[in-house]
């Protein structure tokens, strides 16, 4: 790998973690403002929408950063694709542990939950031994750090990975061709 191709991996890195930290801070406190406020159903649909339009405001305000970075040799749906995906593991793991401090800290919300769920799944007719025994394990397993951060990766590479099919469409930037600057001559802006 040449000198410059290994500088834009260093930036495409570097931005999505920076990005990855800031929209997984968002969406875990907008996340968890959601559970404590679900009560107030009005509320958890402004929460929503602010959860929604932040996560697809961070991917574009990076995602257009990132493209920058490439200058006039353009950047590709798949390049954005690739930063989108390892910005959304970044905020996947912080989101991870922010449900995991809120799990931690207020076990009772897990029970809750499960308790709305095993209703309705008694309601269908399941049989209650065998529910109670996955909610049981279901709830050991909130409680397990690896586990809660591994599955808030998970989420956030399925939820970033489908906003970065819109997202992408509108960062992609064909190429010119000819460098307009020192920068464009390495093919890579180290501006930022």
């Amino acid at each position: 790998m040449d000198d410059s191709k290994k500088t834009v991996n260093k930036i495409e890195w570097r931005e999505a973690a920076t990005g990855g930290l800031y929209l997984g801070i968002v969406y875990a406190v907008l996340s968890i403002a959601t559970l404590y406020l679900r009560n107030n159903q009005q509320v958890v649909s402004i929460i929503s929408a602010i959860s929604f339009f932040s996560v697809a405001g961070f991917l574009f305000v990076y995602a257009t950063r990132m493209a920058r970075q490439y200058g006039n040799r353009g950047y590709t749906y798949l390049q954005s694709m690739r930063f989108i995906l390892k910005m959304s593991m970044f905020a996947g793991v912080i989101a991870g542990i922010g449900l995991f401090i809120q799990n931690k800290i207020n076990p009772e919300s897990i029970r809750q939950q499960l308790e709305v769920t095993r209703d309705l799944y008694i309601g269908k007719g399941w049989d209650a031994q065998l529910i109670d025994q996955s909610f049981s394990m279901t709830e050991q397993l909130m409680l397990n750090p690896l586990f809660v951060v591994i599955m808030g990766v998970g989420s956030m590479l399925v939820y970033g990975g489908l906003m970065g099919l819109i997202v992408s469409l509108f960062v992609r930037r064909k190429g010119t061709g000819s460098p307009t600057s020192a920068n464009d001559l390495t093919g890579i802006n180290t501006e930022t």
